[in-house]
Parts: structure tokens; C-alpha cells; sequence
């Protein structure tokens, strides 16, 4: 189980359900590390993202995300909405919440402008915050999760540097369980290994960002999805899965993206689906086509601001 405030799953399988969640948090909590920019210029920044999910032949909506931003381009506020009734987070401390109708978080920055405390929010009621301690770059060094009733949970950051970039970044939390992230030389996320007791998972990316490689061991188990991107003659994007397992291999599953942008590059719409290629009884290959899941965001511009 993952170390993560405020991690929302699919009581199907743990999950993220709105990517927009993980990609907004991950920018926010990057704001600290060593980041500088100039105040009078301005970003677009997403304000708001819906998720649809496809069932019964239709689009159903299942999530809505809303950012609120201060007058200097802070986040401050992110709430999330569920509609499907299905889903369960679990806090940074390991507890569980379900039937999750909305999640919030809300941001406060200290003098530097870096995130000083998270104060979480679960159907309207509080259940946890975290606290953030820097070092002398301007990376998160500290973090602390304070809920009622339960151990406070610490997170240690260590970082190692090559030519002032960071190559390497160790989370370890005080249950004993621990993350890596590698780095290229330019800053890029190349690897991520979580590891608790008898479960580690491994995500490896390309250049771009995108997850080549997934390693899931539990105990003497692995399993490995390998992922492949392909882009089609009418500019679609397909990305090839297969999953080995010790219980063999998986039929290769294509997800196929089509993207919306705006005058500005925004993306302001995405739509999933998943292609499944089999033999016939004739050694015809069939290709069958499922919608799977659409997105559709929203923008404007704010202050880009400045981290002391």
C-alpha cells in the first residue's frame, strides 16, 4: 500500500481514477523544489477537468476536479468530486474511507512561497494534514501527517545531485516503507520503485514521460507489463500493453488516445479506448474497439510566481 496523502482508488483495484489528480498534486508538491520564476509573467494552468466513464453505450460522468488559484498563481484549493458511488481513499496513514463523494485539499505557503501545510478533506470532514519542512535548495526535506486518533506519519526526503541536478530522490516513511525516484541528467523522471514489506512496484518512463515498463512483485510473484507507443496515419496516439506473469502471458492490449487542443496547445479533451487483437475460427485477425474513459478540461491564466 502506497504512502500517499490522499490517494483515491477504485475499490476494484487501487487505481488512480483522474489523472488530472495525480498530475496537478505532482506539480504542487514540485513547487518547493528549487523552483524560481518571474512574477509578471503567466501560465496557463488547468482550473477544472470532468471525467466520463463509457457504460451501457454512453458517456456517464464519474469525476469533476476544480482548482482555485490566488492572486499570485498559487494553488490553493483542489476538490474533487465522485459520482459512481465506488470509491475509497486511503490516507497517508494507512486508513481507509469509503464511498467517497468529494476530496479536498487545501494548500497554505510560508514566506518563501513554498507549501507549508496541506489540510485534507474527506465528504466535508477534515481527517488529516501534512506539514512540509525545506532544506537549503528548496527541497522538501520533511513531512509530517498529523490525523486524530492515530501515529503521526513522517516522510524523510534525501536527494543526490550530478552537476546541481538531481538525479536521485529516497523517500522513506516511518512504516518502514520507502520510494526512489532516478533522474536523467536533464531532470527527468526516469524510474520509480516503491518497496514495503513483500510488495515492491516499479514504474520505468521513456524520454517523454510515458511508462515503458511496470514491475509488480508480490512476494516470490512478478508480474511485467511492457508498454509500446505507436503513432497512427490520422495522428492518434496507440499504445501497445502486454502483461507476463507466472501465470503466462496476456493477448497484447492497445489504448488508443485522441486528443482536442486549443489555439493555445492546451489539451481540452481526451478520449481513451482499449483494442483487443484475436484469431477467428478462419485465421482472420479481428480488432474490437471499446470506449473506455474521456476527459475534458478547462484553463486560464494566472501569475507565474516566484519561490524565494
Amino acid at each position: 500500500m502506497k504512502e500517499t496523502t490522499g490517494k483515491v482508488v477504485k475499490q476494484r483495484g487501487i487505481k488512480m481514477l483522474f489523472p488530472a489528480l495525480a498530475m496537478m498534486l505532482g506539480i504542487l508538491l514540485s513547487i518547493g523544489v528549487g523552483a524560481s520564476a518571474s512574477a509578471a509573467k503567466k501560465v496557463w494552468v488547468q482550473t477544472s477537468g470532468t471525467e466520463y466513464s463509457y457504460l451501457d453505450g454512453k458517456w456517464v460522468k464519474s469525476c469533476e476536479s476544480k482548482t482555485t488559484y490566488d492572486k499570485k498563481g498559487r494553488g490553493t484549493v483542489y476538490e474533487y468530486k465522485y459520482f459512481d458511488g465506488i470509491m475509497t481513499l486511503i490516507a497517508a496513514n494507512g486508513k481507509e474511507y469509503f464511498d467517497i463523494k468529494s476530496h479536498k485539499n487545501v494548500y497554505t505557503f510560508n514566506k518563501k512561497n513554498r507549501i507549508k501545510q496541506n489540510i485534507e478533506y474527506v465528504n466535508g470532514k477534515k481527517i488529516g494534514s501534512t506539514t512540509y519542512k525545506y532544506d537549503s535548495k528548496g527541497n522538501i526535506k520533511k513531512s509530517v501527517y498529523k490525523s486524530k486518533g492515530s501515529k503521526n506519519v513522517t516522510t524523510t526526503y534525501k536527494y543526490v545531485y550530478k552537476k546541481k541536478v538531481i538525479v536521485k530522490k529516497t523517500e522513506k516513511y516511518s512504516s518502514g516503507n520507502s520510494r526512489i525516484e532516478e533522474y536523467t541528467n536533464k531532470g527527468v523522471l526516469k524510474k520509480s520503485t516503491f518497496k514495503s514489506s513483500g510488495y515492491s512496484d516499479t514504474y520505468t518512463y521513456d524520454s517523454k514521460g510515458r511508462i515503458v515498463k511496470n514491475e509488480t512483485k508480490y512476494g516470490n510473484t512478478l508480474s511485467t507489463t511492457i508498454y509500446e507507443y505507436e503513432k497512427t496515419s490520422d495522428g492518434k496516439i496507440k499504445q501497445w500493453a502486454t502483461t507476463t506473469s507466472d501465470s503466462g502471458s496476456s493477448v497484447p492490449r492497445h489504448l488508443v488516445s485522441e486528443e482536442k487542443t486549443d489555439k493555445n496547445g492546451n489539451v481540452t479533451e481526451r478520449i481513451n479506448y482499449y483494442q483487443w487483437e484475436n484469431t477467428d475460427e478462419k485465421g482472420n485477425v479481428v480488432t474490437e474497439t471499446v470506449p473506455s474513459s474521456k476527459y475534458v478540461y478547462k484553463y486560464k491564466r494566472v501569475p507565474k510566481y516566484t519561490v524565494k
